[in-house]
């Protein structure tokens, strides 16, 4: 057991999940942190309408800890017990307590370990444009574009080569979610 933060989101105690299939990326949308979500952010529903955070109150305490998995599907609806409200998508898979896991075998929406988020785990390569992740061996070079992502974005090389222009894999700066592959 750990300690991790429990959730209270004014739809009272959450403990009850409910698995539907995610299919895609959610338009005009993107995964937050439990621990970052702020009264006002609007969350989707199960019936596909919006549900506003009225406040977030974080208590630290030992709870035992699970990341469900039901048929390689990481995310599904929660809700309230004893709630009217319709259940909000969660999504409880990331890669960032996984230093060794490549972003190669990851997949788009995955969040994965970051030269930004966690700095040591990459080696600044000669030139200092380029960085080696020292447990993958995976080239990370910061773009100098922010299409996908207002903060900027990280470009890998695929399986494990230097970058390539028509060749890569673009992960988000502001979050480390993987945004696309490029001719994987």
């Amino acid at each position: 057991m750990r300690s991790i933060f429990k959730e209270f989101l004014n739809l009272s105690k959450i403990n009850r999940t409910f698995l539907l299939h995610y299919n895609g990326e959610i338009q005009n949308a993107q995964w937050v942190d439990a621990q970052n979500l702020k009264a006002g952010y609007k969350l989707l529903s199960e019936n596909n309408h919006w549900q506003m955070v009225k406040g977030v109150s974080i208590k630290a305490e030992k709870l035992s800890a699970y990341n469900l998995t039901v048929d390689t599907d990481h995310t599904y609806f929660i809700k309230g017990a004893n709630s009217d409200l319709d259940g909000v998508w969660v999504h409880n898979d990331c890669f960032l307590d996984m230093p060794k896991q490549k972003v190669n075998s990851a997949s788009v929406g995955d969040i994965v370990r970051t030269p930004t988020t966690h700095p040591d785990d990459f080696i600044k390569l000669k030139g200092g444009k380029n960085f080696k992740n020292k447990y993958t061996g995976e080239i990370w070079s910061e773009s100098h574009t922010s299409h996908s992502d207002k903060n900027g974005e990280w470009k890998v090389g695929l399986k494990g080569n230097a970058l390539e222009v028509r060749r890569k894999i673009t992960i988000g700066k502001s979050d480390g979610k993987i945004i696309k592959f490029d001719n994987k």
